[in-house]
């Protein structure tokens, strides 16, 4: 690509003016790095779920039947219906405050995970999660 292509690019994206489109670009690096990393460890916390089943903790919790789609279904439902009070809270608090508070009560909800002594605990445990990464 040559240079004038990429100032039109540039200029397409954040604007023409120099200030203006350095300011936008660095908020859309901060943010979408921000929210890249977060998505990446939701994806992989839930990755981590079917792992751990396979490795034996169907075993350990003493799952019967259809209980690990339970606690995915669980997890799913609970992030539906949480996506639109979690995006409403955003209109009240601060932004910083309610991404940053979601993340830590998520992440203390996973590592909460290795001490589950039954399926339905992990069950309510995901319906948390599932909340809590709504908003996040």
């Amino acid at each position: 690509m040559t240079t004038s292509t990429l100032l039109k690019l540039r200029s397409f994206i954040w604007g023409s003016d120099p200030k203006t489109a350095s300011l936008l670009f660095k908020l859309d690096f901060k943010i979408l790095s921000y929210f890249f990393l977060i998505w990446f460890l939701f994806g992989l916390s839930r990755a981590s779920y079917g792992s751990a089943y396979i490795s034996g903790m169907g075993t350990d919790l003493d799952f019967k039947g259809k209980d690990y789609n339970y606690m995915n279904t669980v997890y799913l439902v609970f992030y539906a219906v949480s996506q639109m009070p979690g995006t409403s809270l955003l209109t009240v608090a601060p932004p910083k405050y309610v991404f940053v508070g979601a993340n830590v009560t998520w992440s203390v909800l996973t590592l909460i995970t290795f001490k589950m002594q039954h399926v339905y605990q992990l069950m309510v445990l995901n319906a948390f999660e599932g909340c809590f990464s709504a908003i996040a």
